[in-house]
């Protein structure tokens, strides 16, 4: 709403006022951002019950284990969502690290959104 325009960016600041249009719902956001990293580990975690599958994509980039994958991405999915429901956005930039270095590294493994 405006007064949220006007509240959180008294200054008028072009690029956060952008950011707010983008966003909308900073929580239902968070909400999704969340959504897809419990995707990303479901699969990674299916991933690493299979012993074909394991075998197949053993090792990773930089000698990494799929079960090493599998812990990185449970620690985001545990630490970006508190149990009260809440937050911690300073995760934010961790899941986008992940996610683009499993993209550029990790792509044979065909994960999906």
């Amino acid at each position: 709403t405006e007064d949220d325009y006007r509240k959180y960016a008294p200054t008028g600041c072009s690029s956060l006022l952008e950011s707010m249009k983008i966003i909308k719902n900073p929580y239902k956001k968070c909400c999704e951002v969340w959504e897809f990293v419990k995707n990303i580990t479901a699969q990674i975690r299916a991933i690493s019950q299979d012993q074909d599958l394991i075998s197949e994509f053993n090792p990773l980039y930089h000698e990494e284990s799929i079960h090493l994958m599998w812990g990185r991405w449970s620690k985001l999915e545990k630490d970006f969502r508190h149990k009260d429901g809440s937050f911690d956005i300073s995760k934010i930039p961790d899941i986008f690290d992940n996610i683009k270095y499993d993209v550029q590294h990790n792509s044979k493994l065909g994960l999906k959104k």
